[in-house]
């Protein structure tokens, strides 16, 4: 049995930076003021945090909060938080609900599964924005059968204004609309349509930069021929907005050098 831990009365009115992290702890009580509000049953298993508010903070740095928590419905809410580093993927426990509301929010780092709704999310100010975004295994297997495990529609349209967006591998494959190249009975059909969907895509980002498409295929030319179509879309995306398009070969390569631990 584990000593309960209440930190009732701690006043940080001015903090700058603060790191908290609840991997050694199996159950507490927390409450700090101005900064952060949490709820608890009295029970590990169905510990709820309820919400994150932070008066004066401008840095906030949080891992693995999940701990063994269950139904973990929970937002984030600040006028002068600055830069937050999240990660909550430490077990494979969803969300029904996230919401962040953090208009002057800059630099956002988010590590979770995939959430059943995110009901608000104010993301006004963010300059730069690292996703790593994962699904259960269960929600794996639901997906296969054609269900839907997780609306992240929402929670991506909150960070689509940013000038800089790094995506993991992972976050990749959640938010991946379809499979391009992948071989079908009916392949030039197909590929008009992924191409349709690219052009989509390009017109409703019109400040986007720059677009690489990460083709699977080993062949070289299929990415040429690619490469020829993709660039009769430039004509849909922004005059700056660079196209291109890599084999499957460069992709490692890539990812090797993005912001993400291995997971």
């Amino acid at each position: 049995m584990y000593q309960k831990l209440c930190f009732s009365h701690i006043i940080i009115p001015s903090y700058k930076r603060f790191c908290f992290d609840f991997s050694p702890l199996e159950k507490v009580a927390l409450s700090l003021c101005f900064q952060t509000k949490t709820c608890f049953d009295g029970s590990v298993n169905n510990m709820h945090i309820v919400k994150m508010s932070f008066g004066f903070a401008r840095e906030f740095y949080c891992n693995q909060v999940l701990t063994k928590v269950r139904n973990w419905n929970r937002s984030v809410s600040s006028k002068t938080l600055k830069r937050l580093k999240l990660s909550c993927i430490e077990y494979e426990q969803i969300s029904d609900t996230v919401s962040f509301d953090t208009p002057n929010l800059v630099y956002l780092e988010y590590s979770d599964y995939v959430a059943g709704k995110y009901p608000r999310v104010n993301f006004c100010s963010l300059v730069e924005a690292c996703l790593n975004l994962h699904m259960t295994y269960d929600q794996c297997a639901q997906a296969s059968y054609g269900d839907l495990v997780g609306n992240v529609t929402d929670f991506l349209m909150g960070v689509s204004n940013v000038q800089i967006l790094h995506f993991s591998d992972r976050s990749l494959e959640v938010v991946k609309v379809w499979k391009f190249g992948e071989k079908s009975y009916n392949y030039n059909k197909d590929m008009k349509k992924q191409l349709e969907q690219v052009k989509h895509f390009l017109e409703t980002m019109p400040n986007l930069e720059q677009m690489i498409l990460y083709y699977d295929t080993p062949s070289d030319d299929d990415v040429l021929e690619v490469s020829k179509q993709l660039q009769m879309l430039t004509r849909v995306a922004s005059a700056k907005c660079k196209i291109q398009a890599l084999a499957q070969a460069f992709i490692e390569s890539i990812a090797s050098s993005r912001p993400f631990p291995d997971s």
